[in-house]
Parts: structure tokens; C-alpha cells; sequence
């Protein structure tokens, strides 16, 4: 690594937070300090009552509550920065904002405080809806155009934000997924097969729903879909994680259906093991870990072309739809319906493949040649404030 990255980095999505940001988060920062990258991470986190400092391999972690009182915290947490920097006579090489308004508020002061450059990293949901919030936009408006790289985790994204903000200098940086990891063992695949056993009907093919299924993930449009192909006695719906109680009750008349509540990531496996396919009908979308997680497995996808799911071909990945269109969605369900062996043999080593491309050593060299294509020769020497001699951070 030719330069020595120091990053201090905001974010308000960590493990062991919930949801597809808090995974992608956690595994970029762990990827890096394996690759000797330096990461002092603060955690903006509105389930913390009050903050915490922990010394890591390559780093620390420090929580701070981010409710109504993290005006406050980041207000206090800026003379300690200033303070270590003097102390230890020399600092970050970079300042980086993780998702969110938040974060992208604090690092771009930061930033700009202590000399350095700032790079955001863009995860989806926090443009697609910031970005029509006023008091959101602001934030993010001011840290993108005060961003000397920003890192987009679509290539639509990449695309929307150079458009918007004209000059700004917005890369891909797409999710990646660890497939030495994330693999299935003999005992997953039992279990897969102890599940169908149980709780599907011989002859129907299981469609399966995983996260956090708020509205923006397509639900009701997929449920519509499969009322107006009158396939529902053919198929069987699982669901893996948290639907609103107002989907509930769109369940479709002959549709089997069996819920599953939240499971922890490795437990994850098995269910999605029993799918014929893994369904992604979202409106819009950033890079779902789940595309990759389900590709890695060999599961065929059922997916709007919204957001990551771009990189997904019809007829090659499973089967793709317009976004929004109800129409479209419902004949991608019949072609995975009515996909031949064969069809689906091609289909799940796609699949593989595709998972095999977004590597997390790739998602990684990514990051860094964004870091150091945005090094300034003052961080690459390390940054220094002026000031007298402090005690280094509080602990």
C-alpha cells in the first residue's frame, strides 16, 4: 500500500445494527484494516445511550448517541480530535462520511478543519430519500460538492449524483460478498431440505422474501403479480425477516405462505437454500447484500432492474422486470415458473459466477484506488493541527 491510509470515519449504520448498510459497513471496514488501512470509526448510533471508546487491531470504535443530543456529542468529540492530533503529532489521512445525512454533516466540518479531504460513500437509500427532504438535502448537497471523491454503490447512483452536482468526482463502488465465507455446508443444505420437507407442498416452487421489507422493497407489487398469473397454487411464498402488518393481509387466495422471523446472517443460508429463487421486486434500490448472498448460494433471481440489481441479466441471472411495472413482474414470475432444468442449471452457475466478479478483495480495491486517487500530498505526510500538546483521545 504505497500510501499509509489513515481514515477517520463517520457512519450512523455499524454492526451491530441491523440491516444491509450495517453489514456493508462492517465488512468495508474489516476488509481494510486486514489490508493495513488505519480506521478510527465513529458510530453515530441512535440505539446507544451513551458513548463508548474501544481500542482495535488497526484502529478503534467509538459510539456516540445520535438522538437529539448528537449536535452535542459531535460538538465535544471535536476537541478531543484536535487534541490527538496534537499529541501524537500526526493524524488521518483522510476523512470519510458512511451513508447518511448525519455523518455527512459531521465529516465534511471535520474535514475541513483539519485540512483534509473528504470522500463519501454513498450506499442508496440515503440519496434516493434524503434527497427530497430539505434539511437532508442540505447536508448532503454541501458534503458532495465539498467532496474531493465519492464513492456510489451503483452505477445509476454514480450517474444521478454527477448529474445533480456537475464536477462532482463520483466512482462505483459496488457491494462485494467473501465467498470463502459465505459458502453452504452439507449441514445447511440438510437443513434446506428438512425445511422444504416440512413446510412446502410437493410440486410447488418457493419464492423467497428476505430483510427488512419496508415499501420501498416491491412487496405488494409482487403479491399482485402473482394474483394476476394465477400461479398461486403452484407456488410458495417464504418470508424471511420483518413485513409490515398492513402486507399481511394482501396474501393471495391459494398462495401457501410460511413467515420466518429476523435471523442472524449465517442462518440465513438454509432458507435461502430452499428458494427456487430469491425475489427483488424493489421500487428503487441501492446494492443489496442479498443479490450477492443468493448468487453465491447459486439461487436464480427474481428482481426489478432497480438500483445494483442492474448488473443482474434476464434470462441469464433468473429473471428481471422494470421497476414499478406489474405487469412486467408478473411475466418474470411465469418464466421462472415455468424455467425448464436446464434453464435453471444455467441460471444458478450464472449466478456463481456474477458473485465470483463482485469479490470482496475487489470491493476493496476499489475503496483504496479511491483513496488514493483522492490523497493529498499534505495526508499522505499525515495531517497536523497547530496548538499546543493535549492528552490524545479520551477514553
Amino acid at each position: 500500500m504505497p500510501l499509509n491510509l489513515r481514515l477517520l470515519w463517520l457512519t450512523s449504520r455499524y454492526a451491530p445494527g441491523r440491516g444491509g448498510m450495517a453489514v456493508s459497513c462492517d465488512r468495508a471496514v474489516h476488509a481494510l484494516r486486514r489490508r493495513g488501512a488505519w480506521i478510527d470509526l465513529v458510530h453515530l448510533s441512535r440505539a446507544a445511550t451513551g458513548a463508548s471508546f474501544v481500542p482495535r487491531e488497526n484502529g478503534s470504535e467509538r459510539v456516540l448517541p445520535a438522538g437529539d443530543e448528537a449536535p452535542h456529542e459531535l460538538a465535544a468529540l471535536w476537541p478531543q480530535l484536535a487534541a490527538q492530533l496534537a499529541a501524537t503529532g500526526g493524524g488521518w489521512t483522510h476523512v470519510v462520511a458512511f451513508g447518511g445525512a448525519l455523518p455527512a454533516t459531521a465529516a465534511s466540518a471535520y474535514a475541513a478543519w483539519l485540512g483534509l479531504p473528504l470522500v463519501v460513500l454513498l450506499r442508496g437509500n440515503d440519496f434516493d430519500t434524503g434527497i427530497y427532504l430539505p434539511e437532508r438535502r442540505a447536508a448532503l448537497e454541501d458534503a458532495l460538492r465539498r467532496a474531493a471523491g465519492v464513492g456510489c454503490v451503483t452505477e445509476d447512483l454514480c450517474r444521478r449524483v454527477q448529474r445533480l452536482f456537475p464536477g462532482t468526482p463520483a466512482v462505483w463502488t459496488p457491494n462485494g460478498i467473501d465467498t470463502a465465507d459465505w459458502r453452504a455446508l452439507p449441514s445447511d443444505r440438510a437443513r434446506a431440505a428438512a425445511f422444504l420437507a416440512k413446510q412446502v407442498e410437493p410440486g410447488r416452487k418457493v419464492i423467497g422474501l428476505f430483510g427488512d421489507l419496508k415499501a420501498k422493497k416491491g412487496v405488494d407489487l409482487l403479491l399482485e403479480a402473482i394474483a394476476a398469473s394465477g400461479l398461486a397454487e403452484s407456488l410458495h411464498l417464504v418470508i424471511v425477516g420483518v413485513l409490515p402488518a398492513t402486507e399481511l393481509p394482501r396474501a393471495v387466495p391459494g398462495l401457501a405462505m410460511t413467515s420466518v422471523p429476523p435471523l442472524p446472517r449465517t442462518d440465513l443460508i438454509p432458507h435461502l437454500l430452499a428458494c427456487d429463487a430469491v425475489a427483488l421486486p424493489s421500487l428503487y434500490e441501492g446494492f443489496p447484500n442479498l443479490l450477492l448472498e443468493a448468487a453465491a448460494l447459486g439461487v436464480p433471481l427474481l428482481a426489478s432492474a432497480a438500483g445494483g440489481a442492474g448488473v443482474l441479466r434476464d434470462g441469464e441471472h433468473g429473471a428481471v422486470f422494470a421497476s414499478g411495472d406489474g405487469a412486467d413482474c408478473r411475466r418474470a414470475l411465469e418464466r421462472i415458473a415455468a424455467a425448464p432444468p436446464a434453464a435453471v442449471k444455467a441460471w444458478r452457475a450464472a449466478c456463481v459466477r456474477l458473485a465470483g466478479e463482485f469479490s470482496l478483495a475487489r470491493e476493496g480495491e476499489r475503496y483504496l484506488d479511491l483513496f488514493h486517487a483522492t490523497a493529498t500530498p499534505a495526508a499522505a505526510k499525515v495531517a497536523r493541527l497547530p496548538g499546543r500538546r493535549g492528552r490524545g483521545l479520551k477514553r
